[in-house]
């Protein structure tokens, strides 16, 4: 189980402890340079946690944490959001496809069969970024920004090396990810609200394209157009740093 974790002292300890209820018995955090102690929390829980020195974004931290799942030798890695929405008890039926051989990745889905309660501009939004993905990797998805996904530990040493996007990695990722066709199923879910959730979803939006243009253009080794899209993104880091500077001050 990895976990990406910043300034979630309210919901990780809580957290950890029910994951290990489930069966679980290794629990990763990695801490994203949080000011508050989650570390400290999860580690009295028993998760095996890695401290980041600076905040560095959620893929920056959930590949630190893959890495130490590797090493360590998982067969089967589970991603997990530390704010609480995800409910540990989910997790048996969603790693029991890995777990039998008959899909290589699994994603919890808020869309399939169920009822996902959230604004409906953002409902809007993921599935406009589903079809955006359906034509980029070929697979029909129902909720590509799930963040509960069990993925086969050959499949993600394969993609780990190709993945550079520090915040909005999870496109990246599936965009590296269906180059080797891996078997895919999705699992319906519920998911709790979360009160403590303040994500601005244009900006979201903006990122998680600006991610698949990034990876695209990474990809077609046309030197103009890398430089003028990492132009483009220094703005978007730029705002995005200006934005958070003014959301820590209000």
């Amino acid at each position: 189980m990895c976990i990406a974790a910043y300034n979630e002292e309210r919901t990780i300890a809580s957290l950890v402890r029910n994951l290990f209820r489930t069966g679980l018995t290794n629990v990763i955090v990695v801490d994203d340079g949080s000011r508050d102690s989650t570390a400290l929390e999860a580690r009295r829980e028993g998760a095996r946690v890695l401290c980041l020195r600076r905040n560095s974004g959620q893929w920056v931290a959930l590949r630190n944490a893959f890495k130490l799942a590797l090493d360590h030798g998982t067969d089967v890695i589970v991603t997990f959001d530390a704010d609480g929405q995800h409910l540990p008890k989910t997790i048996p039926e969603l790693v029991s496809p890995v777990l039998s051989e008959t899909a290589d990745i699994a994603i919890a889905s808020r869309f399939m069969e169920t009822r996902f309660n959230g604004k409906k501009i953002r409902k809007l939004g993921i599935l406009a970024l589903n079809t955006f993905m359906w034509l980029m990797t070929k697979h029909r998805f129902t909720d590509c920004t799930s963040g509960l996904t069990a993925v086969r530990a050959s499949i993600l040493m394969g993609v780990l090396p190709d993945l550079t996007e520090p915040q909005f990695g999870r496109l990246e990722f599936w965009m590296m990810t269906a180059k080797r066709f891996p078997r895919i199923v999705e699992v319906p879910i519920m998911v709790k609200p979360n009160r403590f959730s303040s994500k601005g979803q244009v900006r979201f939006a903006l990122n998680l394209i600006r991610t698949v243009v990034k990876t695209r253009v990474r990809e077609s080794n046309v030197p103009s157009l890398a430089f003028f899209f990492n132009i483009t993104e220094q703005f978007f880091r730029h705002a995005d740093s200006n934005h958070a500077g003014v959301e820590s001050r209000g």
